[in-house]
């Protein structure tokens, strides 16, 4: 079953933590639905158009921040008549975000100036010392009580580690980096990774109390010229036995989190040759016989599509060759998921931006490769059964695969690619 079609703004659209609420933005409005009946149980009038929205962990308030006024809102969902405004002034505000309690805003100001701690609970406000990023280069620990930040100073790349209780400074460190990109934590909250610019393949992990852990590069030099770009993406697995890199030489490498080794790569190709356990599907375009079904739920004056297993070897995959006279080139492995079981990743390729590659990490292989007629958008494991996963590409379908078949799901309203 589908719900009717709500308006939104700017895509601006966040599900509660604990599933039970729905935020939508139509300009300055914010309106909450209750997720089962869809019904609206709150709505709040905002001082200007919202540009970001984010829940509290708990799910009790809810931020809106209007960029161009350097102005944050916080709603009570429980009390309608609590309200909090936060202004940045002349500062301006750069990026907002919650601190795992719920209870605490941390906003960056223009060109990174400064940070900003505003309590919900007391009304104070305590300064942090500016991040090198306004929004990469930022993480908490997963269990909350440790946020890292990348700084730079004197040319150099270092991380400052705050304690949330208290928002202190506990740890800071120097980072053996040329130009630190972002970092992120393990799950376990054992290793801090952090990891270089495109321009230099390094990554680096940490603990939290600054010891070197340890290192990987693999830049090919050549007289002193690097050979190809960096790092794109980087995701630990849930177990935080794995650690993932996805990188511009549209390879995929998997590290063993002990010693820090590599354990396998695996190169996203254009052309595949026929595999043991290699399932391909392909999308395509279903015949213009319209059913009973579609005729009902109005689907007879759309694409209808379907998928198809492909026999055909070799399989040969679109392939984008990305401009050479253009920055930040679409290409390489730019996305990497894990199922929550750690059984599987998910892995995109941007110059392929129609394809997911599916890998099955006990095999150390692909088993998986799906061709879709328009670029994905998004995809998430499901985290009650974790061997389903479903894809978006921004049209009118959702598109579900589990290991034993893929299916396309027609969705009642026009789809919009943004």
């Amino acid at each position: 079953d589908f719900s009717d079609f709500f308006p939104h703004s700017s895509s601006v659209c966040k599900w509660a933590p604990d599933g039970h609420k729905i935020a939508t933005v139509v300009k300055f409005r914010l309106v909450i639905r209750d997720s089962r009946s869809l019904h609206v149980i709150r709505l709040f009038s905002c001082l200007d158009d919202v540009n970001l929205i984010e829940w509290s962990s708990d799910s009790e308030y809810i931020m809106c921040a209007m960029m161009k006024r350097g102005n944050i809102q916080v709603w009570s969902i429980s009390q309608p008549s609590w309200t909090c405004k936060i202004s940045e002034g002349s500062s301006g505000l750069c990026h907002a975000r919650w601190s795992p309690d719920g209870r605490h805003i941390i906003t960056t100001s223009d060109f990174q100036i400064k940070m900003t701690v505003w309590s919900l609970v007391n009304k104070s406000v305590c300064q942090l010392r500016g991040p090198k990023h306004p929004v990469s280069g930022i993480a908490y620990s997963y269990d909350g009580k440790f946020m890292a930040v990348a700084e730079r100073k004197d040319c150099k790349d270092f991380i400052q580690i705050y304690s949330c209780s208290t928002w202190e400074p506990v740890k800071r460190f120097q980072a053996d980096t040329i130009d630190l990109a972002d970092l992120t934590w393990s799950y376990d909250n054992r290793v801090i990774c952090i990891w270089d610019s495109f321009l230099e393949y390094k990554v680096v992990m940490y603990s939290p109390d600054g010891r070197l852990l340890g290192n990987y590069t693999t830049n090919d030099k050549s007289q002193g010229i690097i050979k190809s770009l960096g790092i794109k993406s980087v995701c630990f697995s849930p177990s935080s036995h794995f650690l993932s890199i996805g990188s511009f030489d549209q390879k995929l490498r998997l590290l063993n989190t002990t010693t820090w080794k590599l354990i396998s790569e695996h190169m996203h190709v254009s052309s595949l040759d026929s595999q043991d356990n290699l399932m391909a599907y392909e999308e395509i375009e279903m015949s213009e016989t319209t059913s009973l079904f579609s005729a009902i739920f109005g689907y007879e004056n759309r694409v209808r599509s379907m998928y198809t297993k492909v026999q055909d070897y070799p399989i040969n995959l679109q392939n984008i060759k990305p401009p050479t006279d253009k920055p930040n080139p679409k290409q390489g492995v730019g996305l990497i998921s894990w199922s929550s079981d750690n059984r599987f990743i998910l892995t995109k390729n941007d110059n392929m931006p129609k394809v997911v590659w599916i890998w099955d990490v006990s095999k150390l292989q692909i088993i998986a490769i799906i061709q879709h007629m328009n670029p994905i958008k998004f995809s998430a494991w499901d985290p009650v059964h974790p061997s389903r996963l479903a894809l978006c590409c921004g049209n009118d379908k959702i598109y579900f695969w589990t290991p034993e078949e893929c299916s396309v799901v027609p969705i009642p309203f026009s789809g919009k690619n943004e």
